[in-house]
């Protein structure tokens, strides 16, 4: 069966010296590859946002990110993503995110699940979509990107 969720050509692995350091805008929203900081942020439930600059160093190290964005609030959303998150742990973190999450097209989502160059877009959390996420996280995590892996 195919892979889940849309793939973006890579942009590579290049370190940023600081989170703020100008790069080219990444080709995926939220970003799956591209310019990005050293250091990992912690393989956890976030409550503040994690930038696309710092998360994708998680990407790379073998992660996936579940990212949402609802500006009127959606608990029901983000307890469900960190449910699933207790559920499967691993090299796995939650966040909301400050930016749009949109696809190729330009279609709004809510939410999202990223992983290195792939990013499976959702609006509500059901069984369906549930069961995708699991599938994207199974597909995914633990892979890692570094360069010449």
């Amino acid at each position: 069966p195919p892979l889940p969720g849309e793939e973006y050509v890579s942009m590579g692995n290049a370190h940023l010296t600081s989170i703020d350091e100008p790069h080219e805008p990444y080709n995926s929203k939220p970003g799956s590859s591209g310019p990005h900081f050293g250091s990992l942020a912690g393989w956890e439930v976030h409550e503040t946002p994690v930038p696309n600059e710092l998360f994708i160093h998680n990407l790379e190290d073998r992660g996936v990110v579940l990212a949402y964005n609802c500006p009127d609030g959606c608990p029901d959303l983000a307890d469900g993503l960190a449910d699933i998150y207790a559920e499967e742990r691993g090299n796995l973190l939650v966040t909301p995110f400050e930016g749009e999450i949109a696809d190729k097209s330009g279609t709004r989502f809510r939410a999202a699940a990223v992983a290195w160059t792939r990013v499976y877009y959702f609006d509500e959390l059901n069984d369906g979509t549930i069961g995708e996420i699991k599938a994207f996280i199974r597909a995914f995590e633990g892979i890692d990107h570094h360069a010449g892996n």
